[in-house]
């Protein structure tokens, strides 16, 4: 009888740790989307409005939502704050000062546990689009 109990409450401890694991899963993606989104609109601003300060929204809040019968609702308050910080790539090179860093940083907490997740890229003033569009070039070096 005690091998059944003890079988019942691994039994029940797996499943809730499989239960907070997809929960974090889905967090930890929603914040990703965040900061991909953020990083994504980076290449449709201008050289001049990349270093334009307080052009680019520095500060965003976010939720995470859910889509239940056809209605979308914020799952139990789950909130996201993050930035985006425009500095210098840091290199030494001649062309240094025609690239920036762009970094989003994104915090929330859930399960009385603070998160947070980062992800930078380089964004170079004279690239490929550049000749079309006049937009600025992002390459990818993304952290998280």
């Amino acid at each position: 009888m005690a091998f059944i109990g003890m079988f019942f409450v691994a039994l029940l401890s797996g499943l809730s740790w499989v239960v907070a694991s997809v929960q974090w899963s889905r967090e930890y993606a929603r914040a990703t989307q965040l900061m991909d989104e953020k990083l994504d609109t980076i290449r449709l601003y201008s050289w001049d409005q990349i270093n334009t300060p307080g052009y680019i929204q520095t500060d965003f809040v976010a939720t995470f939502s859910t889509l239940t019968n056809g209605t979308t609702t914020t799952a139990s308050g789950l909130i996201y704050t993050g930035t985006v910080a425009i500095a210098d790539a840091g290199l030494t090179e001649a062309y240094s000062n025609a690239v920036k860093q762009v970094t989003v940083n994104v915090q929330w907490s859930s399960f009385g546990r603070s998160h947070s997740a980062q992800m930078s890229t380089l964004v170079a003033q004279y690239g490929m689009q550049s000749s079309w569009t006049g937009s600025a070039v992002s390459f990818g070096r993304r952290t998280g």
